[in-house]
């Protein structure tokens, strides 16, 4: 890929994840957004490095103050309780993308990328639901139970990210040879 082919999709994947935080269903805690679309797009689309950059750039401007996460922008973020989901868009950019480059190159497994992407997704939940733990630790003074944090921080979602992640497969498939 080109160089300045390269910035322009870091940069298109970065505007695609502010604006999928506006993408909302509200949702106790965590909203339902297209940010995990995106983020899972990106890494199939652009491989980790790239798509890693995209989710570095986009929660640098939130934290700059933009407001391009759900709940608007600036470094206060980072005590909010969803900042680990935040955080954790880069690292589901990035393992999926290396993923999908070392054990489907060709982008020709439906299949094969969902079950890679889905790999990744654990790993972003475990960064939320635990940044999640954290924040309601300290915020409610004592430990709250695991399982209720990892069922509103994460089981809820899985259903909904599950089939965004296998519609970002087959988009993926198919955007992938005109790349």
């Amino acid at each position: 890929m080109t160089k300045p082919k390269s910035i322009i999709l870091t940069a298109l994947f970065t505007a695609l994840m502010a604006a999928g935080a506006y993408v909302k269903i509200p949702a106790p805690i965590v909203p339902f957004t297209l940010q995990v679309f995106f983020c899972v797009l990106s890494g199939l689309l652009l491989g980790g490095k790239r798509a890693a950059a995209a989710q570095v750039l986009y929660v640098a401007l939130g934290l700059a103050g933009l407001p391009v996460f759900t709940g608007g922008g600036g470094i206060g973020y980072v005590f909010m309780p969803t900042f680990g989901y935040v955080a954790g868009f880069i690292f589901l950019a990035a393992i999926t993308g290396f993923l999908a480059n070392k054990f489907c190159p060709k982008r020709d497994s439906v299949i094969k990328l969902t079950l890679l992407s889905l790999i990744a997704l654990v790993v972003f939940y475990v960064v939320g639901v635990e940044w999640l733990r954290l924040q309601t630790t300290a915020m409610a003074k004592a430990a709250p139970d695991t399982f209720s944090v990892i069922y509103t921080g994460a089981l809820v979602f899985l259903p909904w990210d599950a089939v965004k992640i296998i519609a970002c497969a087959v988009v993926a498939r198919r955007v992938w040879r005109f790349m």
